[in-house]
């Protein structure tokens, strides 16, 4: 380790250099810069167009005026029916639709897989509706134990019977 002599009124000290302190805070100086440089890149970069689209959703957590209105749509009694599908409304969830009981506990979801398409349902009973899902999204189990249901969105779902 290198050494300085000090002097110290009339007596010659030996003061020691810590090399490895510099090097640590050089080290530390160089990882701070790099985070920061990494997050204007992050924040400066264009959207990607799935950020683009998600910001021009026309959502709202309230039914429809003409909710009290509707009835029902009461499918189930439709058991032969192999598929129903329901074009979605963007700014209100519509409708309160009601799914066969025979052979359909084993149902999937298709939605439009179109740039921008997206779905909500507010399953009755549930305080509040799901999130939002994009086109290049599935379900998963939005729609478990859910018989009566609300859709929000824009394209289309539809529901097949799994035989």
């Amino acid at each position: 380790m290198p050494s300085t002599p000090v002097s110290t009124g009339g007596t010659t000290a030996i003061r020691q250099h810590n090399g490895k302190s510099k090097a640590k805070g050089y080290a530390l100086i160089a990882v701070i810069g790099v985070i920061l440089l990494s997050l204007v890149f992050v924040w400066s970069r264009p959207k990607s167009q799935a950020n683009q689209q998600a910001s021009k959703v026309n959502w709202d957590r309230r039914p429809c005026d003409d909710e009290l209105d509707q009835k029902i749509a009461d499918h189930t009694n439709d058991k032969d029916t192999p598929r129903i599908k329901f074009t979605l409304q963007e700014g209100c969830y519509a409708g309160d639709y009601k799914l066969p009981n025979a052979n359909w506990s084993g149902s999937e979801e298709v939605k439009s897989r179109n740039l921008g398409d997206w779905a909500s349902v507010w399953c009755q009973g549930r305080p509040n509706p799901s999130r939002i899902y994009y086109w290049y999204e599935d379900f998963h189990d939005e729609f478990l134990s859910c018989r009566v249901f609300a859709l929000q969105g824009k394209g289309w779902i539809a529901f097949k019977r799994n035989y």
